[in-house]
């Protein structure tokens, strides 16, 4: 099982690249994992690309980029905490309980 550690803040702004990092005392990430997708509480789909930036067989490094100005923003009626999940394809390897991210709305954050 990969259990999440840490608070996480993911960048809802079009464009603007976030990174979760998922670690497991027992989780054996393979170079072959990879991220089948990330949803949010209540369960729809993120809005943009997730991918698996990097990883060796403690950690997996996860880069998400949205690529819409989420609705809440221009309404700003952005969450300011939420719950994230992330399917691996391996299905060993589970973000149980999902994890909490802080979300930001920073339209000036550099992007690599």
């Amino acid at each position: 099982m990969a259990n999440v550690t840490g608070t996480q803040s993911i960048n809802l702004h079009k464009g603007k690249e976030s990174h979760v990092v998922l670690t497991g005392p027992d989780a054996r990430f393979k170079k072959t994992t990879k991220v089948a997708s990330a949803t949010d509480d209540p369960g729809n789909a993120w809005r943009g690309d997730v991918s698996k930036a990097k990883s060796d067989n403690k950690r997996l490094e996860i880069k998400l980029t949205c690529t819409t100005v989420a609705k809440e923003i221009k309404d700003d009626t952005s969450p300011e905490t939420g719950q994230l999940t992330i399917t691996l394809t391996d299905p060993n390897l589970t973000t149980d309980p999902p994890l909490t991210v802080t979300y930001v709305a920073d339209s000036g954050a550099c992007t690599p």
